[in-house]
C-alpha cells in the first residue's frame, strides 16, 4: 500500500479536489493498466487553519509494481500538475506498507 498526505484551502480544495482526484486523477491510474495495480481510496477531513487535509491510499500487490507506477524515486509522492495548484502543501515522500490483514 502507498500512501501519502495532502492538504490545501478548504473553499478552494472542497469543490475542486475531490472531484479532480476521485474523477480524473484515480481513473487515470486505474486506466493506465499497471500490472498489480489494486485500486485506490481517497480519505478528507476538515482541519485547522480553514483546511481540508487528504490522505491517498494506492492498493499495489507489490513494491515493484509501485516502481512501475511512481518510477525510480518511488517515494516521491505522484501528482499531477492541475492537483498542486490546488495544495498549499503535500508530504514530502510517500509510505509504503505491506498489508498483513483483511477483514
Amino acid at each position: 500500500m502507498r500512501e501519502f498526505g495532502t492538504a490545501g484551502p478548504r473553499a478552494r480544495t472542497q469543490r475542486n479536489i475531490k472531484s479532480f482526484c476521485a474523477e480524473e486523477v484515480l481513473l487515470e491510474i486505474a486506466h493506465r493498466g499497471i500490472p498489480g495495480y489494486k485500486g485506490a481510496e481517497l480519505f478528507v477531513r476538515e482541519a485547522e487553519n480553514d483546511e481540508m487535509e487528504f490522505i491517498t491510499l494506492l492498493r499495489f500487490e507489490t513494491l515493484d509494481a509501485v516502481k512501475i507506477f511512481a518510477g525510480k524515486n518511488y517515494e516521491q509522492p505522484v501528482i499531477p500538475p492541475d492537483a498542486k495548484k490546488l495544495l498549499k502543501r503535500h508530504s514530502e515522500r510517500s509510505r509504503h506498507y505491506k498489508v498483513v490483514a483483511l477483514n
